[in-house]
């Protein structure tokens, strides 16, 4: 009998050497697939990251945002360019003021009625 429990012991002994190696390797397995599924995660990352730039860059290029853009611009333009006119209809009006060669209101509406009488 002592036999036979100690053929059961080592035989339960070996058994469990065997299922510990069985998870060491395991382990390693899975750490193994866990590090390359991390490089997958991170490479997938930075396509997404591409790809979203890639949008972006096409989203600016489409017909619409270029009329607006041009539009805009076009505004700005006129804008400036009103701004600057009127500027320089008021510096030249209060330089002719202060030389005294514009005329005033009422002259104004006298040559108008000396007009419509002709």
């Amino acid at each position: 009998m002592m036999r036979s429990a100690g053929a059961l012991f080592v035989f339960l002994f070996v058994l469990l050497v065997w299922q510990y190696l069985q998870s060491i390797e395991r382990e390693k397995n899975l750490a193994i697939t866990i590090a390359e599924l991390k490089v997958q995660v991170f490479d997938l990352e930075q396509k997404l990251a591409a790809l979203e730039a890639h949008v972006a860059d096409l989203e600016s290029q489409t017909l619409e945002t270029q009329v607006r853009r041009a539009n805009s611009e076009l505004l700005e333009g006129w804008q400036r360019l009103l701004r600057h006119f009127q500027e320089g209809v008021d510096s030249s009006k209060k330089a002719l003021e202060e030389k005294g060669l514009l005329p005033s209101a009422p002259q104004k509406q006298q040559e108008q009625v000396e007009l419509e009488r002709t």
